[in-house]
């Protein structure tokens, strides 16, 4: 989690909102991140996370329907 923020933090990017909760694995918890940024900048940002260690997965949700 704070290795994420941080990574945030570092890049001047802004976490709209934040959630974190558990998955069946529990070796693993699932972040969801709302931010506002162009194109180029979520796409730095989906780079960066995912040369996180820790980072299994990340998914721009942006293309499916969401509340």
């Amino acid at each position: 989690f704070s290795l994420v923020v941080d990574l945030f933090a570092a890049r001047s990017y802004n976490i709209e909102t934040i959630t974190l909760s558990s998955t069946v694995d529990q070796s693993l918890s699932r972040m969801t991140i709302s931010t506002v940024g162009s194109d180029d900048t979520i796409d730095q940002i989906t780079k960066h996370l995912n040369r996180l260690v820790e980072v299994v997965k990340v998914v721009d949700l942006i293309e499916n329907p969401y509340i």
